[in-house]
């Protein structure tokens, strides 16, 4: 819920396909402060005000490879309108679900629907092409705070006492 008198139309819904870093993106933009290029997320305020309709994100795709919580943070998937094609680790076979039918994912109906699961397969492999490659952090980089970061995904590790002087994009 979003609430700005003056700003937002009060009483309005915005059920366009968007996601949760799309909020930095909107929170930069209301503070008229420039939204920096590594900001995944769209400025919702031209939807949440109404000038614009639909979905914000025609895909929204999810690959998260945190190396040290396998149980929670490996999730693969991708989002078009009312499909979501799921996997919880890359080896798993896809599950496909029917967010208007069944929007708790309780019945996979990949089976039934093999060209949307070949489809929505190869637009998160394209997606997933454009991403930097996932590297595993070594305890001499975790020791060593001054050391360039690698390129990838994951957060920067320091010992706590300093922060890293280089982190290469």
């Amino acid at each position: 819920m979003i609430s700005w008198p003056g700003v937002l139309p009060t009483g309005k819904r915005f059920d366009g396909m968007a996601y949760t870093l799309d909020f930095y993106a909107t929170m930069l933009a209301a503070a008229n402060l420039p939204v920096p290029e590594h900001i995944d997320g769209v400025d919702l305020m031209p939807y949440l005000t109404g000038k614009k309709k639909g979905d914000v994100h025609e895909y929204i795709y999810w690959l998260n490879n945190d190396l040290k919580d396998p149980q929670h943070r490996h999730l693969v998937a991708v989002r078009w309108k009312n499909w979501r094609l799921y996997r919880h680790e890359e080896t798993d076979a896809w599950q496909l679900f029917d967010l208007n039918k069944d929007p708790r994912e309780e019945n996979n109906v990949a089976r039934k629907y093999p060209e949307m699961v070949q489809q929505l397969n190869e637009k998160h492999a394209e997606w997933k092409s454009t991403l930097a490659p996932c590297w595993k952090k070594t305890k001499e980089k975790y020791k060593n705070p001054g050391a360039v970061t690698p390129v990838g995904y994951g957060w920067v590790m320091t010992d706590g006492k300093a922060v890293p002087a280089k982190v290469k994009r």
